[in-house]
């Protein structure tokens, strides 16, 4: 933008006239009333004639002014026009009914329609059914409560460049409706934060289950009974469907028997027909692991041919994908545990990882249960196998940290330590230190909620500023699980913690960028007033 011009804006008439007067003679010295009074008009005539001449000039003025004025309104609307359009905030004008009247171009993106076809468009037909009921409460709030209000929803795949895109997680702000009844509505696309917190909730129920499961391996002494609390665990603290462990038989069909399940199953495996043959029925998931040694995922069971022999059971089932891990001793295949999840593609690289690593320690578990293997003797076996559950679990950056609520005690991971900007070694592990850790705005609001959470023996998960020694800050979320024992008391909790500065940085430019927008609209009311 080129530099303003100067103002000379008067402030009083007298001024004006004064700055008239001196124009007058700089332009026409001549006709001044000393000249006039040498003519033969009379002198009142004169006088007429001055200021006459004297009102001429503050007119040029006041039109200077005005023109001066104009322009700098045409700048400043031209860089208001320009943030609207490109600001990475989308932003849309609403009708009482969700009708759509004005958009920027970030929005037009958002909702994948060119903006020209926008206007008149209804919002609420760009929403996923079941989201239908969140806008009547945030139309009814803005338009009839005339309170400003704040919602999450999410947005459908359109027909465009973004038709194999999953839903979009979108949080609406909005503003007071105007005077017209026109509501100024915020989008802001949430995707990445929602995938971020299913990501790390995932992670800490796989963590939880697999613990969960080491216990039970640790102290087993009954194979069907150790089998069965796997697939159990697997269900209700992993979350998924529903999951089976199959024991490969060497008969004739190579049939693979069920010697465990739990979750939704409604007779599904019963009318399954798996073998781990060279045949149809023995090319899912679980045939495959078994014949082959090797994980066999299937991300969507309805675009692979593999699974079509059980494709349109398990759909009625709630199942969207699925993974069967082989169970091995030695070089032996003996079996194989598969899961189910109504999720697609819900078997992510860190997860399998995890499910990789627990299906490790449950052939051994087995394996130590078959051939009678002293405790202490599985316990340090397995403690092996848990260190490379803890490989995996490094290789998604995410800290672990356990606490046990009677003796105080802390162990953190690794990438806990470096999270909090502490180097292991030099203080050890505590509440005190984690405590320290955090910023102080943010350290009893923290605090409360996990003497809350420990006190009422429930999950806890919280978003918390840490203050590295060098000064440095950094976002951290952090999720915690309880552990009970065998009365139904916790008596240590386990969760996981990641860094999420970038996505907070992310939120305070968007909202900088808010209120600067919010500065240039009031500049141009402002402005506005006056203008004829």
């Amino acid at each position: 933008m080129g530099k303003k011009p100067q103002s000379n804006n008067s402030d009083t008439p007298v001024e004006l006239r004064a700055l008239a007067e001196e124009r007058l003679q700089q332009t026409h010295p001549k006709t001044g009333a000393s000249a006039l009074s040498t003519t033969s008009s009379p002198e009142e005539l004169l006088r007429i004639i001055h200021e006459l001449s004297v009102h001429q000039i503050e007119l040029e003025i006041q039109q200077d002014e005005l023109a001066r004025s104009r322009i700098e309104i045409e700048e400043t609307l031209d860089r208001y026009s320009e943030l609207y359009d490109f600001a990475p905030v989308s932003h849309v004008t609403m009708g009482r009914n969700s009708t759509i009247l004005r958009a920027n171009l970030t929005a037009a993106k958002l909702l994948g329609v060119d903006r020209s076809r926008l206007s008149g468009m209804r919002f609420k037909q760009f929403v996923v059914p079941e989201d239908y009921q969140k806008i009547d409460v945030l139309l009814g709030d803005v338009f009839t409560q005339r309170v400003a209000s704040r919602v999450e929803i999410r947005l459908l795949a359109k027909d465009t460049e973004f038709s194999a895109r999953p839903h979009l997680h979108v949080r609406i702000d909005t503003a007071i409706p105007d005077a017209d009844g026109e509501c100024m509505v915020i989008l802001s696309d949430i995707s990445e934060q929602k995938k971020t917190e299913t990501k790390l909730e995932i992670l800490t129920r796989a963590l939880l289950a697999i613990n969960n499961c080491n216990q039970a391996l640790i102290h087993a002494t009954d194979e069907n009974e150790l089998l069965q609390t796997i697939c159990t665990t697997i269900v209700t603290t992993g979350g998924y469907r529903m999951a089976w462990i199959g024991y490969a038989e060497h008969d004739n069909e190579k049939t693979v028997r069920p010697v465990a399940q739990a979750g939704y199953d409604n007779g599904y495996i019963r009318g399954t027909g798996i073998t781990w043959a060279e045949v149809p029925f023995g090319q899912g998931p679980t045939g495959t692991a078994i014949r082959t040694g090797q994980l066999s995922t299937i991300g969507d069971i309805q675009k692979d041919p593999s699974f079509s022999p059980w494709c349109s059971e398990a759909l009625k089932r709630g199942y969207a994908s699925v993974q069967a891990l082989p169970l091995r001793h030695d070089t032996e295949v003996y079996g194989a545990i598969t899961i189910y999840s109504e999720r697609d593609n819900a078997f992510n690289a860190p997860e399998t990882q995890l499910l990789s690593a627990l299906a490790d320690n449950i052939a051994y578990g087995i394996s130590k249960i078959r051939t009678l293997y002293e405790k202490q003797h599985a316990e340090n076996e397995l403690l092996d196998k848990q260190n490379r559950f803890k490989q995996a679990l490094e290789s998604t950056n995410a800290g672990v940290w356990e606490v046990y609520l009677e003796t105080g005690e802390n162990i953190w991971s690794d990438e806990l330590w470096d999270l909090y900007g502490l180097t292991r070694g030099d203080e050890n592990p505590s509440r005190e230190l984690w405590l320290k850790s955090l910023h102080p705005d943010d350290r009893d609001e923290i605090l409360k909620i996990v003497v809350q959470a420990e006190k009422h023996q429930i999950p806890a998960s919280f978003e918390y500023r840490v203050l590295h020694p060098d000064g440095t800050v950094r976002w951290l979320i952090a999720k915690g699980m309880p552990i009970f024992d065998e009365k139904g008391s916790a008596v240590r909790y386990i969760g996981t913690c990641i860094d999420i500065t970038d996505r907070k940085l992310i939120e305070l430019e968007r909202k900088r960028l808010v209120n600067r927008q919010t500065g240039f609209e009031n500049l141009l009311n402002i402005r506005h007033i006056g203008l004829w």
